[in-house]
């Protein structure tokens, strides 16, 4: 169970990258602001914290140097993505 959430939190954070790339690259982010009537970025950017507490909690199920490797890459892309979407939300919202 251990090593399963290692592997899924990286797959999860990948996830989240590859959507916001997506939202901020193409016109995907109007389109999702009308159809569920809240700022996207809102909800990517709890995703990608639930994602950078799944990688902490991967750190248990190391065994090997590839897991230490996907757990270190998790957390830092997650904390990485959680700063920036979390700067993001506090402009968007501070100039609304």
């Amino acid at each position: 169970m251990k090593r399963r959430i290692n592997l899924w939190s990286f797959v999860y954070v990948l996830v989240c990258s590859g959507l916001f790339f997506l939202l901020s690259i193409t016109s995907f982010f109007t389109l999702m602001k009308r159809l569920l009537g809240v700022n996207p970025y809102d909800i990517l950017l709890a995703l990608s914290a639930c994602s950078f507490i799944f990688g902490a909690f991967g750190f248990v199920g190391v065994s090997d140097w590839k897991t230490t490797l996907r757990s270190v890459t998790t957390v830092v892309i997650g904390l990485l993505l959680t700063v920036v979407l979390s700067f993001i939300v506090f402009m968007g919202k501070l100039f609304e």
